[in-house]
Formats: structure tokens, C-alpha cells, sequence
């Protein structure tokens, strides 16, 4: 038997943690942020959702945002819905 103590596993003291994330972790070292001219409250990180996407939502041009997509009455706008919809929500809540 050795009297040696064992060797301790891990980076070596001193050597930099080229990890950007948790161990694990499969993100990209990239990060991308990207602020739309149009709307500077909003900040796109990561790819979940594209810019292109966020432009077409906020120009209403995106899929599944008319009234006729989701099956409401003649008459009743959608906006108008959402916010009735929230109020009760928030009411029960």
C-alpha cells in the first residue's frame, strides 16, 4: 500500500472556469440580446423567440390574433376580450 494521498479531481488552482453556465448546462457561450427600435422597453434574449416574430406580433400580423381565430362573436374585439378575460382572472385571484 501507498502512503500517497490521493489525488483530488477538478480544474487545477488557479486555471480560469471557461464554463458560462451550471454544470451541464448545453446554452450556447453566446449571448444575443437585441432591443427593437420600436418598442426600447422590450429585450429579446435567446432564440425562443426571433425578432421578426415579436415585430409581427406587434403589428398584429402574426397567426391566431383575430377575433375569427378564436371564434368570438360579431362585434366583439379581441383586445376587449383579453382585458375582460385578465379582470376576471385577476378578480378570482
Amino acid at each position: 500500500m501507498s502512503s500517497e494521498a490521493p489525488k483530488k479531481r477538478g480544474r487545477k488552482p488557479g486555471s480560469a472556469n471557461k464554463s458560462n453556465g451550471p454544470v451541464g448546462s448545453r446554452t450556447s457561450s453566446v449571448r444575443r440580446n437585441v432591443t427593437l427600435d420600436d418598442y426600447p422597453a422590450i429585450q429579446v434574449e435567446g432564440g425562443l423567440f426571433t425578432v421578426e416574430h415579436v415585430r409581427k406580433v406587434a403589428k398584429a400580423e402574426a397567426d391566431k390574433q383575430s377575433s375569427a381565430d378564436y371564434e368570438l362573436p360579431a362585434g366583439i374585439d379581441l383586445k376587449e376580450e383579453i382585458g375582460r378575460s385578465f379582470r376576471i382572472a385577476t378578480a378570482l385571484w
